[in-house]
């Protein structure tokens, strides 16, 4: 999942559904080092041990932790298939996520019915924080690429677009408090669970960092 000189760690976070390699299963993923995650639909099922009190579940590959001022460019592919509903509550596919806080600082999520980054540390409506219907995510591979610096006075700018067209998804760019002390950047599948839900499905990899 990583390039050889990056020499940036991948881990795969408290896996509770069915993580594999290879994704030959999915036309249209056009992902070479690919991963397939699924999680079930039943909200008592796969559950992650470390939140008994708050039903959730998660495939997530992270980085390792990176330290206050140290700046980073991650790339990596992504497709979600449309089987894959959203509810009311937080679905990451994408955090930064800091130890220091023991909070994730952004966030891409799906969330009814739409495809947005969420800024727990700024206000949206002065970032600008974009939303686009899950429709224009989803059966696609989409590329993701962030440009980050770690720490108090951080900055982050992330671009996601269609992996075929080149066509623009949606962007976010923020300055100021960007994690403290450790701060990873984690992507998957991560939802609370509630009845109801769908079963969730998707393709990762061609992980890069410099």
């Amino acid at each position: 999942m990583h390039s050889p000189a990056s020499r940036v760690l991948i881990a795969v976070e408290r896996p509770v559904g069915v993580l594999k390699q290879g994704c030959s299963s999915t036309p249209g993923a056009h992902i070479t080092n690919c991963y397939s995650l699924s999680l079930t639909s039943n909200a008592t099922q796969q559950l992650d041990s470390g939140f008994p009190d708050s039903p959730r579940q998660r495939i997530e590959f992270l980085t390792k932790g990176s330290a206050d001022g140290t700046s980073h460019t991650y790339k990596w592919r992504y497709y979600l298939s449309s089987q894959t509903g959203t509810t009311t509550r937080f679905f990451h596919l994408m955090q930064v996520f800091s130890r220091g806080d023991n909070a994730a600082i952004v966030t891409l999520d799906a969330v009814k019915g739409q495809f947005a980054v969420e800024d727990n540390f700024r206000n949206c409506s002065v970032t600008r924080c974009p939303s686009v219907a899950i429709s224009q995510f989803t059966d696609r591979t989409t590329l993701h690429a962030m440009t980050v610096t770690f720490g108090p006075t951080g900055k982050l700018r992330y671009i996601v677009t269609d992996a075929d067209t080149g066509a623009n998804i949606l962007s976010y760019t923020a300055s100021g408090k960007m994690g403290s002390q450790s701060t990873s950047l984690k992507f998957g599948l991560y939802r609370a669970t509630v009845s109801g839900m769908t079963a969730a499905s998707a393709n990762l990899g061609d992980f890069t960092s410099s």
